[in-house]
């Protein structure tokens, strides 16, 4: 582990405004993976609060109308989730992303952020994150993250993408990676994530 970090956003003025969104969503479902991942503690859910918070405040305009400050929120937003991250490992939605991203060419954060309200409808029940989002229940938090997206101009369908849900479906499944998934809230499923990403993507 580093003794020391700095975090300069002077770093990230070069980022795209595409850049921008799709790192923001990674910061975005870092936190809330660890949040409710099965090996969450207090200390990771200190940082993912605080990452969450963060997010809110700055996500959106960071992307549309970045300024000094706003770019130096999300990175500190990036640094807790980080920090989160890296006690309880990451869940469901990375566990299904790297198979968009080795075999589609999806970055890596979109293709996170496009699983994201699959694994809300997925988990169900997480009150807590539902009130760290301000949303009632896991509809309204997979709207909410479906919402966001479109808003900094990234797609949410799969289609959108050029990429046949139903061509791809079987080999996504294949090819989940276990060990991320075993920190996920909800065990795998395979038929009931089928159903959710031939309905969601």
């Amino acid at each position: 582990m580093p003794q020391l970090v700095i975090l300069d956003p002077t770093l990230t003025y070069s980022l795209s405004p595409y850049q921008t969104a799709v790192s923001g969503m990674d910061v975005l479902a870092q936190a809330i993976e660890s949040y409710w991942n099965k090996n969450a503690t207090a200390e990771s859910k200190v940082s993912a609060i605080h990452a969450i918070s963060l997010w809110k405040e700055s996500f959106i305009n960071t992307v549309l109308s970045p300024t000094e400050e706003r770019r130096y929120k999300m990175q500190y937003a990036a640094y807790l989730a980080g920090k989160a991250i890296n006690i309880t490992r990451t869940t469901g939605p990375h566990a299904l992303s790297y198979y968009l991203t080795v075999n589609h060419g999806i970055p890596h954060g979109h293709a996170v952020a496009l699983f994201l309200p699959v694994f809300f409808l997925y988990n169900h029940s997480q009150e807590e994150v539902y009130h760290l989002l301000h949303v009632e229940n896991e509809v309204d938090a997979a709207h909410f993250v479906t919402e966001n997206l479109k808003r900094v101009g990234l797609t949410t369908k799969l289609s959108e993408l050029k990429i046949d849900k139903n061509q791809i479906i079987e080999a996504l499944l294949d090819e989940v990676n276990e060990e991320r998934f075993a920190n996920n809230p909800v065990s795998f499923d395979r038929e009931k994530l089928k159903q959710l990403i031939l309905e969601q993507l």
